[in-house]
């Protein structure tokens, strides 16, 4: 897991250059498992700090690895988006909030730009060199899941 931060594109609210990423494996995190991990107490408020600057936006990236299925937020993840993402809106004074999971091949994202909104699926992300299109599976969750 990464937070990576990165700049708005001129003229729109969308995240734009990745600056440089914060946390680092000995210091940041209290355990990393193959399915979980946690951080130090001081891992959030530094992330949150760091993040507040003007004119940024907060990305987090995890892996779910090399796994055969396309690539989506676990349960666990949306359950703990659903909980932090309310407080990262607040703390990023409406600047963009995105989460993404990365896969072998693919990657699905949720994208937050307004406190209170739903989260949007990005069109496409791109990674180095490479367009990705969202799979979309965690939208799709999200949304059964509203109409029910």
């Amino acid at each position: 897991m990464a937070f990576l931060l990165a700049s708005l594109t001129s003229g729109h609210r969308r995240p734009g250059l990745s600056r440089r990423a914060l946390l680092s494996d000995g210091v940041d995190y209290a355990y990393q498992g193959e399915y979980r991990h946690g951080t130090r107490r001081r891992g959030p408020p530094r992330v949150l700090t760091w993040a507040t600057r003007p004119e940024a936006a907060l990305i987090e990236v995890h892996s779910h690895g090399h796994l055969s299925n396309k690539t989506t937020f676990s349960r666990t993840d949306l359950d703990g988006l659903d909980e932090v993402v309310p407080q990262m809106m607040w703390r990023l004074r409406g600047r963009p909030y995105v989460a993404l999971v990365l896969g072998a091949d693919d990657l699905d994202a949720l994208a937050w730009s307004h406190r209170g909104q739903p989260p949007a699926l990005p069109s496409t992300v791109i990674v180095g060199q490479r367009t990705l299109t969202p799979t979309g599976i965690a939208m799709d969750i999200l949304t059964r899941k509203d109409d029910q």
